[in-house]
């Protein structure tokens, strides 16, 4: 049996990073509707509107990793266009090394995690044929 890797969705540029002598932050789309990403998923309007409503915690993580906290959401608004974030970066090493790759350039996107709890699955083959 092989063991089948995990897929992220596609990377989403980072619109802004802010620095000054006590706080680091960091903003942008997090996920934006109708694209298709690596996993082959879209996210569609209306996929965060019961997310942000009841306000579970939400994770500021680094590649997804749960032992990586980079610090903590300050802003998540669902619009048109998706999920817009604003993000404050803690002063702990990890928020230095980040800090630091933001700043080179090295780290230049969001990617976000998810459950899916709405679903439709698309055939391929029927769907380059035309077929629904």
């Amino acid at each position: 049996m092989t063991a089948k890797s995990l897929e992220f969705s596609a990377p989403i540029p980072i619109q802004e990073f802010k620095a000054d002598s006590d706080e680091w932050l960091v903003e942008g789309y997090v996920s934006t509707f109708g694209n298709t990403d690596l996993g082959n998923d879209q996210v569609m309007p209306g996929a965060f509107k019961e997310t942000l409503k009841s306000g579970p915690k939400v994770r500021f993580l680094q590649s997804h990793d749960p032992r990586m906290v980079l610090g903590v959401p300050k802003k998540l608004r669902e619009d048109s266009r998706g999920l817009f974030g604003s993000f404050k970066i803690s002063h702990t090493q990890l928020g230095e090394d980040t800090h630091q790759l933001l700043l080179d350039g090295a780290i230049d996107s969001f990617s976000i995690g998810y459950r899916a709890v709405d679903w439709k699955i698309v055939d391929e083959t029927a769907n380059q044929m035309g077929i629904r």
